[in-house]
C-alpha cells in the first residue's frame, strides 16, 4: 500500500511543479513521484526534498456535539491564531478543566513571578510548596533548640561569678 512520504519530488520541484512523492515500495525504501521520478532514501536525503508540513484535519468524536456560544471577536481570533488546528480538542480540555472542582487558576503577573523564579508548571508549584513547607517545620525546629541553648547559656552565665 502506497503511504505518503510528506515530501516533495525534487526533479519535479526542479522543473517548476510540486508533485508530492508516493512511498511505493516501503521494503526497498522507494518513493516515487506522479510523473514517475523514483529515489531512493538515500538520493533522496541527498537532494533535500521540500518538506510537506503536516495539517492534521480535526474531526468531532462520537460523543461530540455541537455547541453554539458567544464570545467576542477579538478573542475567538487569538484563539483562532494560536489553535488553529485544535480548537475542538482544546475547548474541550478548557471546559473539563473549568469543571473540575479542584481547579486553581494562575494567570498575569502572578504567573509571570512564578515564571521568572523557574517555576512553570504545576506539578514544579507544588514541588516548591511542599518543600517550602517542610523548611518551615526545619527552621521552626531550630529556632527551638537555638532558644534552648540560649536559655542553657543564659542560667549557665547567672550561675557563673564573672
Amino acid at each position: 500500500m502506497a503511504e505518503r512520504s510528506f515530501m516533495y519530488c525534487p526533479t519535479c520541484e526542479h522543473n517548476g511543479t510540486q508533485a508530492e512523492l508516493i512511498r511505493g515500495n516501503p521494503e526497498m525504501h522507494l518513493f516515487k513521484c506522479s510523473m514517475n521520478h523514483s529515489f531512493t532514501y538515500e538520493q533522496l536525503s541527498s537532494l533535500n526534498p521540500t518538506k510537506i508540513k503536516y495539517q492534521p484535519k480535526e474531526a468531532p468524536g462520537p460523543n461530540d456535539v455541537q455547541a453554539s456560544f458567544f464570545v467576542p471577536a477579538e478573542i475567538l481570533s487569538k484563539f483562532r491564531e494560536k489553535h488553529p488546528n485544535q480548537q475542538n480538542a482544546t475547548i474541550a480540555s478548557i471546559l473539563q478543566l473549568h469543571l473540575d472542582d479542584d481547579l486553581i487558576i494562575i494567570s498575569g503577573d502572578q504567573a509571570r513571578k512564578l515564571k521568572a523564579m523557574g517555576i512553570r508548571t504545576g506539578a514544579e508549584m507544588l514541588a516548591t510548596a511542599e518543600v517550602d513547607r517542610t523548611l518551615t517545620a526545619e527552621n521552626a525546629d531550630l529556632i527551638s533548640k537555638l532558644n534552648f541553648f540560649e536559655q542553657m547559656l543564659n542560667r549557665a552565665g547567672q550561675e557563673m561569678p564573672v
